[in-house]
């Protein structure tokens, strides 16, 4: 991703950025991690994400959303 990064001219704020995996219900969201990382920089990954304007959890469940709406 680095390299693909620097050749087309683009920066990112890794600070801006967070990593939000899809897993299946069975499976704690909290169990599964991933070292994501951008020029040695770490993505904080988290469980729930507003993207747009839409809360999405690591489950694809609409309960926080629906709730903060």
């Amino acid at each position: 991703l680095t390299a693909w990064m620097r050749s087309v001219q683009l920066s990112l704020n890794v600070q801006k950025c967070a990593v939000l995996l899809f897993t299946p219900i069975s499976c704690p969201s909290s169990s599964v991690t991933i070292d994501l990382k951008v020029a040695s920089e770490s993505i904080r990954q988290k469980n729930l994400l507003k993207y747009l304007g839409v809360w999405y959890d690591g489950h694809l469940d609409w309960a926080h959303h629906l709730e903060v709406v």
